[in-house]
């Protein structure tokens, strides 16, 4: 049985760690996620602050115009729900936040049980390199929970990219959370009402005004799905 706990414990971290990656508050917030997503992906700034005209009703039958948001009527409404989503979020931060503790401290308890299992391993060898003589029968003993030990270390790196992933996901998640979603998504709605209220108060926004809005959507989009 050396080292047999070390073993059980690692099974029983990558359990907890698989767990704690198919937590329903971030399939929630995956959701939440995804939509803002959606409606960020079908602005089209131009068309809203009237330096184009919007497709209109035969350019969305017959131009493919799909979900496209480019008049300030829609652009409202997607805003409104836009703040309905980040207000969701925001609720689910703190239960993310322990979550995202709860992650890291799984990724620190493989790295130490991974040390143990490798430490058991390396002891085992000369364990049973040193009762060869004397009681072979246990060093045959020793060498196959050394070959074992070593083999669970094999797995453990082999599959070390599986188990980074399941913890780094949820965590760049909640990353973009707290940075975009609660951070630059609220300024950049505001920024943007205030350049439709322009454009309906007849001071058309120059084409100057639209680019770095429209360059500040891309980034926030990039960065909500990395």
């Amino acid at each position: 049985m050396w080292g047999h706990d070390a073993q059980k414990n690692y099974a029983a971290i990558v359990s907890r760690t698989l767990a704690l990656s198919q937590a329903e508050v971030l399939s929630r917030a995956r959701g939440y996620v995804r939509r803002m997503v959606d409606l960020l992906g079908g602005i089209d700034l131009e068309a809203i602050c009237g330096l184009r005209p919007p497709s209109g009703v035969f350019g969305r039958l017959f131009g493919g115009a799909g979900d496209r948001i480019d008049s300030p009527r829609e652009f409202e409404a997607a805003r409104v729900e836009l703040d309905q989503l980040i207000a969701l979020t925001g609720a689910a931060i703190e239960p993310l936040l322990e979550l995202k503790e709860a992650l890291e401290e799984q990724a620190r308890l493989i790295r130490a049980v991974t040390t143990e299992i490798e430490a058991a391993a390396l002891a085992a060898a000369f364990l049973s390199e040193h009762h060869t003589t004397d009681q072979p029968a246990l060093s045959r003993r020793f060498l196959e929970r050394s070959m074992s030990l070593t083999q669970t270390v094999l797995q453990i790196r082999g599959g070390a990219s599986l188990h980074d992933n399941q913890g780094e996901q949820p965590l760049r998640l909640i990353s973009a959370i707290q940075d975009v979603v609660l951070v630059a998504m609220p300024g950049w709605l505001g920024t943007m009402a205030a350049l439709t209220t322009a454009s309906s108060a007849r001071r058309q926004p120059n084409p100057t005004e639209v680019g770095e809005h429209q360059q500040q959507l891309r980034t926030i989009l990039q960065q909500l799905k990395a």
